[in-house]
């Protein structure tokens, strides 16, 4: 079974892979925007010194 696969099975069990990022800058942004195209993966948590990047991504 492929990791795409097991990804799927976990979005249909409503249980998905947690995921905390720290930092919203550029990387931080894009890696965010990536996770949330990913089924079977949510980000739970976003930490940033700057507030406003945190809040934006």
């Amino acid at each position: 079974m492929s990791i795409y696969q097991k990804l799927l099975e976990r979005k249909l069990a409503n249980e998905p892979i947690k995921v905390g990022v720290i930092g919203a800058g550029q990387m931080g942004f894009e890696m965010i925007a990536q996770i949330s195209t990913i089924p079977g993966m949510i980000v739970a948590g976003i930490s940033d010194i700057n507030l406003d990047a945190a809040k934006r991504a």
